[in-house]
Parts: structure tokens; sequence; C-alpha cells
């Protein structure tokens, strides 16, 4: 576990996002009690295997300090469409940290020229719901299994796009 954390309400702008590395298992360890995340992703990384990752994903670390504190995982297909996750450590959330990977996120695909992003939320879990609401992703109807499909097209340099209807 990584320990407490004191924060203060600049977390936001003193996150450093970096690639994901091999802190990924301490990320994973301290992250592991979350319901809403599977992290069996983070295995072959930790295990300095990353050639064993699928063709298209991309991952970073989101760190406050010497600490990881969150992460994003963007897997994406040949049709240039990206399924996002995010996780951020119980002690750090609420702090903006999420919506500022989300933002680099949505940076990342708009310079790739990706065609959409889209996440698959516990309906549960209100906050991640918020989150991505609040960055223009539009919830298709009911999920199956408790999860709620959310999606946007991404604006590629030079190009038009918005949310996904």
């Amino acid at each position: 576990m990584l320990g407490t954390m004191q924060v203060g309400p600049d977390a936001p702008e003193a996150l450093e996002v970096r690639v994901l590395g091999r802190e990924a298992l301490a990320l994973a360890e301290a992250l592991a009690g979350d319901a809403f995340l599977d992290l069996g992703w983070l295995q072959p990384l930790a295990e300095g295997r990353s050639e064993a990752w699928p063709p298209g994903r991309e991952a970073w670390t989101g760190w406050l300090g010497p600490r990881p504190v969150s992460f994003l995982l963007l897997d994406v297909g040949p049709d240039q469409r990206a399924e996002v996750t995010i996780g951020v450590m119980h002690e750090v959330r609420r702090l903006g940290l999420g919506r500022r990977l989300l933002d680099h996120g949505l940076e990342r695909a708009r310079t790739a020229g990706w065609r959409e992003l889209f996440v698959r939320v516990d309906e549960r879990n209100g906050a991640a719901l918020g989150l991505f609401a609040g960055s223009a992703f539009v919830a298709e109807g009911p999920g199956d299994l408790g999860l709620v499909t959310l999606r946007r097209l991404v604006v590629a340099p030079g190009g038009s796009g918005g949310s996904a209807a």
C-alpha cells in the first residue's frame, strides 16, 4: 500500500502524467480493493512483460509528488475507437484527478485522429458517471450486467465532431 497522502486543492494542477511503467504493481495493490476495477491487465507490465499487452493499448500513470495515485488506460481498436479505463486511489478521489487524466486521454485521441472514446461504467458508480457525462460522453440505453456504456465522438485536428447521440 502506498500510505496516507496529504493533498491540497491544487492537486489537479500538481498531477504529473507519465507513461505507465513498472510502478504498476504498487498502484494495482493500492487500488485492489476497488469494487469497480478489474486490474488484471496490469499484471504483465508489473512483471516486466509489456510485450504481452495487446496492440493498441496505451497507459499512463498520474503522479502526485513521488507517488503514483491514478491511471488511464486506452485500448484502441482497428476502427479507431478507444475504450477508456480510469482508476484513482480512494484517498485522492473527488479532487479533479480523474478529469485531468480524462482530458489527457481526449487530447491523445484528438492528436491520434481516433474516431470515438467509450467507457463502460458500473451503474452504481455515480462519480464515474458524472465524470464522463461532464466531459460530453453520452450514455446509451440500459446496459447488460449493470454496466452503462457512454460514448463521445472525438474532434481531430482540422476535423469536426462532438458528443455521440
